[in-house]
C-alpha cells in the first residue's frame, strides 16, 4: 500500500469548501488531511501558515483563482487502500471509454473508481475537466454497476437526468456527476489513472 501522497493544483488555483483551519506548517497540515477520512484536498498560505482542511468540496464551484501565496494539494493515494496506486492524469485527447481505459493500462496501471461522491467531485475540481473517464461500468443486462475490479459498485450523485433507462454500460463523470453513456464523441482532456 502506498503511503498518501499529495498534488499540487495549478498556482493561482484553489477550491472551495468547508473545513477547519489551523495553524500549521505544510507538512503537518498534510498529515492531518491524511488522517481525516473525508479530507481529499487541503490548503496553505506560505504567508500566514494557516491549513485549511477541506471535508466538503462545495459541488456548484470549479477550481478558482486564488493568490500565489495559497497553495492547494489533492490526494494522490488512498491510505484505506480502497483505490491501490498512485493517482496521476494523462492529458490526451480520446473519446472511447475502452480507448481512454487503454490508456491507463499502457502505463501498468488502471482507470480510477472515484471511492465516493467527495473523491469523483475532487477529479473534477483539480483538473477543471468537464468530462471525465472514470473505472465504473454497468451491466446493461442486469443494470448492476461494478468498479474496475469487478466489484458491486453505488453511485448516489447521478448527473439531472440520468442514470438512463436501461444503462449505456459506461460511466463518465460530467462536472463531478456521475452519468452513463455509450461511447459518445466526447473529448477528454484529462485521464485520471491509477499507477502501481
Amino acid at each position: 500500500m502506498h503511503k498518501a501522497s499529495f498534488k499540487q493544483v495549478s498556482p493561482g488555483f484553489t477550491v472551495s469548501g468547508n473545513g477547519s483551519t489551523y495553524r500549521l506548517n505544510r507538512i503537518r497540515c498534510s498529515s492531518f488531511c491524511r488522517h481525516d477520512i473525508l479530507c481529499y484536498v487541503f490548503t496553505w498560505d506560505t504567508t500566514t501558515e494557516e491549513c485549511r482542511i477541506l471535508t466538503s468540496l462545495d459541488p456548484t464551484k470549479p477550481r478558482v483563482p486564488a493568490p500565489t501565496t495559497l497553495e492547494t494539494y489533492y490526494l494522490t493515494s488512498d491510505p484505506q487502500g480502497y483505490n491501490p496506486g498512485l493517482l496521476t492524469f494523462i492529458g490526451l485527447h480520446i473519446d472511447r471509454w475502452t480507448g481512454i481505459r487503454q490508456l491507463c493500462k499502457n502505463r501498468g496501471g488502471d482507470l480510477a473508481s472515484p471511492v465516493n461522491t467527495q473523491f469523483a467531485y475532487m477529479l473534477y475540481v483539480v483538473t477543471n475537466a468537464t468530462d471525465i473517464a472514470v473505472g465504473v461500468t454497468r451491466n446493461t443486462t442486469t443494470q448492476v454497476l461494478y468498479d474496475i475490479n469487478n466489484h458491486e459498485y453505488n453511485v448516489s450523485s447521478w448527473d439531472e437526468g440520468e442514470p438512463d433507462v436501461p444503462g449505456q454500460g459506461n460511466i463518465f463523470l460530467r462536472r463531478g456527476k456521475f452519468w452513463d453513456i455509450n461511447n459518445a464523441n466526447r473529448t477528454y482532456h484529462e485521464v485520471p489513472c491509477r499507477l502501481p
